[in-house]
């Protein structure tokens, strides 16, 4: 989670002094939209044999 949190401050994020405070909509919204993008790469695909 804090690697998450220092890679997105200021979209869910913020930096209090030494800790990260996660602002739970905003991550939910982050990860809603990560689930929603189309993959692209190709990973399981059988067309690279």
């Amino acid at each position: 989670m804090r690697r998450l949190a220092e890679d997105n401050d200021r979209e869910f994020a913020l930096y209090f002094g030494n800790k990260f405070l996660i602002c739970r909509p905003k991550f939910e919204e982050y990860l809603l939209s990560l689930m929603q993008k189309p993959s692209g790469d190709g990973g399981d695909s059988d067309e690279k044999k």
